[in-house]
Formats: structure tokens, sequence, C-alpha cells
């Protein structure tokens, strides 16, 4: 009756930062990094937590594709001027 309950610790580190309200069940949380102490007595157990991390990749494609919009925008206004007709 008086014996200790056995315990299993899940830890479990994400890049980014943790969303504490996406946790289930409640578990410890420091920065990118979830702790869960569950009952050893449960046959299945299901944990979730979710993180946000800046991605750099999605920033350099995004400014790649500007450049580039760019750069042919002023090829082709540089084409126009160019064939333009001009009065004498």
């Amino acid at each position: 009756v008086g014996r200790p309950q056995a315990c299993l610790d899940y830890e479990i580190v994400l890049p980014g930062r943790v969303l504490p309200d996406s946790v289930s069940p409640a578990g410890e949380v420091e920065g990118g990094k979830v702790t869960w102490r569950l009952p050893a007595d449960v046959p299945e157990q299901q944990v979730q937590a979710t993180s946000r991390a800046f991605r750099w990749g999605y920033l350099l494609l995004v400014l790649y594709i500007l450049a580039f919009i760019v750069y042919r925008s002023a090829v082709y206004i540089d084409r126009v001027l160019e064939y333009r007709p001009r009065k004498i």
C-alpha cells in the first residue's frame, strides 16, 4: 500500500522554442526541451509538444525570388526604353 509508484522520465529536445500550450500531458518546459514524468504502470502513453523555429532557408528563398523579379523587371524596362521610337 505504501509502495512508491514507479515513474518514467521522458525528455524531448526540439529545435526552436517549445509552445507551452502545445505540451500534452503537462510537462516541464525549458526553452526547446520538454520533460514528462509519467507513471510506469500505464501501458501506453502519448506525449505531444510543438515548437517554433525561424527558418533561414525560407527567408533566403523569398529574397532570391524578389531579387530575380527586380532584375527581370529592370531588364524588361531597359529593353522597352531601348526599342522605343525616337523623335528626330
